[in-house]
């Protein structure tokens, strides 16, 4: 009806092109022409949305204010002290790369709309009544939050609860939900029976958990709303209590699907958690949440991880189960009677360079958990370069437990790994640690444990040497039967040349005479010579590992069909590389070719490159 009797009961799309028609009637439009623009999509039903003026209420960004007791403001705006504690410091924005986005924001913030046309929501506390009603009413309201409204010939009333005379009817919108949310870090906190005070100050000074808890120590959420919730929690929060609301916010990314979309029902790429764990348990899924997020970076997952997240917790679980029915009746919970297992806290007395190895690792596993951490690099501390996956599955389940098989047990070193390697996966696995906790006939709690204290990095020593020449030697005697299509049960004579060299000492091949069952057992070796000057028997293969090392494979294989076989698979191969090399050198190919043909053709070039390097070493080893 606002529109006229001409346009009136028609629709958005009809009244304009009535409109537009009596434009060119009257000889009002110069031309018509397609011009493309930005149009607002409604969120729920994908139509175009028509503006509309209307009244609402607002929020001054950028008046002045003074606050008694307030050391923020003093005839400082909303939008200045925003501003002030970031850029002061008082709260730290983590990544850091994010302050730019939050000043662009703040910067150009304008008055803040607080009403909605919802219906669900606080509900905005005020209250009008017009003229004709104030005369009729019994009587008048005397009060700070009453406002004279001259130009709509009303009063509005500003206030928590009605006015107690006649005639008054409140705003039928709502409360901004950020507005609302905003007042979230202190007001959880506030004493819950309120009632009992009279004032706003009265009640938080008898708010005890408001006392001990605030500011919070750091806020945790998304980088997509540092905007509307972040930015919205400062500005409540320093207006209304005269303190910032947390120290630090770290923002996390977005989780998207294996291709890196957004997830979304429309798509139907999302994932149900609660089937994920009952497929895969709730610690593979929440460690497929923490692997491989950073800070303001988004996240894929997927099956496929969840599931391989699975199998890091099964290794856990079997390692702990090993170890436990291993160890000695004095360190089993398990044993009839029980005793007391071994009660960490003082390192145990290594006996074997394995124990020396596996203890001065763990102490450095501690440093870089802690570190990681305390700045927030939680996908690092778990999946970085020597972190917990990489102590846990390669250096004690691979070579420390299979050398204590070969060598010989120490049962306390056993538990006293176990035991710290447990409390340091207990913040990302809970569930199973916990439970292999109690297995260990432990009283108290995993969670209530002390945490692990490091020492700070400590440079590896003459141990971590020595270890690493026993594993490289074994590493590489696998690799050549691997490669020669022997099977790793099957012995091999092994020779090495135990020269003294720049990089070689005596002491270093005592290393080797001391664990020669380590070798023999992990390498599957018949025999081990050491011998000064050693030459390659006929029929065996060598590689250099510091020192050079000669394996008998001719009983096994015939070396000379092997050699001519390698060397026709290495010029097979230099061709197809050739090829490639050829096409990725091509412009138009590489202009024209979809995105994902030209990175296929990258990734065979470097996969055909590195099995060319692999063959070139085996032939070398055959010659």
């Amino acid at each position: 009806a606002n529109a006229g009797k001409d346009y009136e009961g028609l629709t958005v799309l009809e009244a304009r092109e009535k409109f537009v028609k009596y434009l060119e009637k009257n000889k009002l439009i110069e031309k018509v022409e397609e011009v493309d623009q930005a149009l607002s999509i409604c969120y729920r039903c994908d139509t175009p949305v028509e503006p509309l003026p209307s009244l609402q209420w607002f929020v001054a960004v950028d008046k002045k204010i003074t606050i008694d007791g307030n050391k923020y403001f003093q005839n400082k705006s909303l939008k200045e002290v925003s501003l002030e504690v970031v850029k002061n410091k008082e709260i730290n924005i983590i990544p850091d790369r994010f302050e730019k986005t939050y000043f662009h924001w703040m910067e150009n913030l304008h008055d803040w709309c607080i009403s909605r046309q919802l219906w669900f929501g606080h509900r905005v506390p005020v209250w009008y009544r017009t003229k004709s009603q104030i005369q009729n009413s019994k009587s008048q309201i005397n009060s700070k939050f009453k406002i004279q409204n001259s130009k709509f010939r009303e009063e509005i009333y500003v206030g928590t609860e009605s006015p107690e005379d006649e005639n008054w009817t409140q705003d039928s919108d709502t409360l901004d939900t950020w507005f609302s949310s905003g007042l979230w870090t202190f007001s959880t906190l506030l004493d819950q029976d309120h009632e009992k005070y009279e004032t706003f100050e009265e009640w938080v000074a008898n708010s005890p958990d408001l006392k001990k808890f605030h500011p919070t120590s750091i806020m945790e959420t998304g980088y997509d709303i540092l905007f509307f919730w972040v930015a919205r929690m400062i500005l409540m929060t320093t207006y209304t209590m005269g303190e910032i609301p947390f120290e630090n916010v770290y923002l996390h990314g977005m989780v998207r699907d294996k291709q890196g979309r957004k997830m979304s029902k429309s798509l139907g790429n999302g994932i149900d958690p609660i089937e994920m764990i009952e497929k895969y348990g709730t610690d593979a899924l929440r460690l497929s949440m923490i692997v491989g997020s950073s800070p303001g970076n988004d996240l894929k997952l997927y099956e496929e991880k969840i599931e391989g997240y699975r199998n890091f917790v099964n290794k856990l679980w079997n390692v702990s189960r090993y170890i436990l029915m291993s160890v000695d009746e004095r360190l089993n919970p398990n044993s009839n009677p029980p005793c007391p297992p071994y009660q960490g806290g003082t390192v145990p007395v290594p006996k074997t360079l394995a124990d020396k190895w596996i203890l001065e690792h763990l102490e450095n596993l501690k440093y870089v958990v802690n570190n990681a951490l305390e700045n927030y690099q939680f996908s690092s501390a778990f999946d970085g370069e020597d972190g917990i996956r990489d102590f846990m599955w390669d250096k004690f389940a691979d070579w420390y437990l299979e050398v204590s098989k070969a060598q010989g047990k120490n049962d306390e070193v056993l538990i006293y790994v176990l035991e710290n390697l447990l409390k340091l996966c207990h913040p990302f696995i809970p569930f199973v640690t916990e439970q292999i906790w109690q297995e260990m006939g432990k009283e108290s709690l995993l969670m209530v444990e002390r945490w692990p204290k490091d020492n700070g990095y400590m440079e590896l020593t003459q141990i971590n040497v020595d270890f690493d020449f026993l594993q490289g030697i074994i590493t590489e005697i696998r690799r050549v039967k691997n490669e020669n299509g022997i099977s790793l049960k099957e012995k091999v004579d092994v020779i090495i040349n135990s020269e003294i060299r720049k990089d070689l000492t005596q002491a270093d091949f005592k290393v080797i005479e001391e664990n020669k069952n380590i070798i023999e057992s992990l390498a599957g070796t018949k025999s081990l010579e050491l011998k000064i000057g050693a030459k390659k028997p006929e029929g065996w293969v060598h590689f250099d590992y510091r020192a050079t090392v000669y394996v008998n494979i001719g009983d096994l294989i015939d070396t000379e069909k092997e050699k001519e076989k390698t060397k026709k698979e290495i010029e097979s191969l230099k061709k197809y590389i050739a090829q490639i090399r050829n096409k990725l050198g091509n412009d138009n190919f590489v202009a024209n070719a979809p995105r994902e043909v030209v990175e296929k053709e990258r990734n065979k070039f470097m996969e055909s490159e590195e099995k060319l390097r692999k063959l070139e070493e085996k032939l070398k080893s055959l010659l």
